[in-house]
């Protein structure tokens, strides 16, 4: 597991047999925004299909960490790969409503309530 510092705020990367799990806490800025694209949107291992957000440890965000947040879930499926948010804070909740965004943050859905793998 490996754990970059970003200015008040970590983000942990665990590297899964078919994915990684992305941990994120504190405040998620503008000069924490690099690092997120460097995380969220680089490339992945073979195999790396599923990449899951926990976001549940966002105390605040800004206009460039969310815009990052949104594009996650677009590169992943650009490039065959599925993400998905296992937890969203209130405060990123919040942003991405007031900005009409919502909906662009793919949310894992219950247990019970996820579809059998084909």
């Amino acid at each position: 597991m490996t754990t970059q510092p970003l200015e008040l705020s970590t983000v942990e990367v665990s590297t899964l047999d078919d994915g990684m799990l992305v941990r994120l806490r504190g405040r998620l800025d503008a000069g924490t925004a690099p690092a997120l694209r460097d995380v969220l949107l680089r490339v992945r291992p073979a195999g790396c299909e599923d990449i899951l957000v926990d976001a549940g440890g966002v105390v605040s965000i800004d206009d460039a960490a969310l815009a990052v947040l949104i594009a996650a879930p677009l590169w992943a499926e650009a490039t065959n790969a599925r993400l998905a948010y296992t937890r969203v804070a209130r405060p990123l909740a919040k942003a991405a409503r007031d900005a009409g965004v919502i909906d662009l943050l793919p949310r894992m859905p219950p247990p019970g309530q996820r579809r059998p793998v084909d």
